[in-house]
């Protein structure tokens, strides 16, 4: 039993790949805020000096304004015009920025293990300590009591990640 060929051109079935190049650029550019993000990171804590000199000047105001303006130019009318008609969903995601996740994060951020205590004074103060009664300072095994805080203010203001993945995109 043989079998017999189909005469005629044969079909191309294999496909044209693009070049890696081509293709490792398309990952880099789609993933550049990460990459900048974890790059800038090492960067900052094997060479602090340009953090510290840029720490003295006015830069953070110089990033907040670019980042609103470079927002504001990637903004089309229509869209914005969009938005305004759909009157439910502007209500919900204001009420859920600006309400709802600032409780919900304060609140589990405040179950965290930073117990509040009186010191001489009648001042209530973060200290926690273990259970043999050493006084870590302020500190526990999630870092300093301010750290505390700090996480409840990336919890008031969640959008600021997802406003640098939408800027890229």
């Amino acid at each position: 039993m043989a079998l017999i060929a189909e005469a005629g051109p044969p079909a191309e079935t294999t496909e044209q790949r693009e070049p890696l190049w081509r293709r490792a650029k398309a990952v880099v550019l789609k993933n550049i805020l990460p990459i900048f993000l974890i790059f800038f990171l090492c960067f900052g804590i094997l060479v602090p000096e340009p953090g510290v000199f840029f720490s003295k000047l006015p830069t953070q105001y110089v990033c907040v304004v670019g980042i609103f303006f470079h927002s504001g130019l990637k903004l089309k009318t229509d869209e914005l015009k969009e938005a305004f008609k759909s009157i439910k969903a502007l209500v919900w995601g204001i009420v859920c920025i600006l309400l709802i996740t600032p409780i919900v994060g304060g609140q589990l951020t405040g179950l965290l293990p930073y117990p509040v205590s009186k010191d001489h004074s009648g001042n209530s103060t973060n200290r926690t300590s273990s259970p043999d009664g050493n006084n870590f300072g302020g500190s526990s095994i999630l870092g300093p009591a301010l750290f505390q805080t700090g996480m409840q203010v990336y919890f008031i203001v969640p959008c600021t990640i997802a406003g640098g993945v939408l800027l890229v995109r």
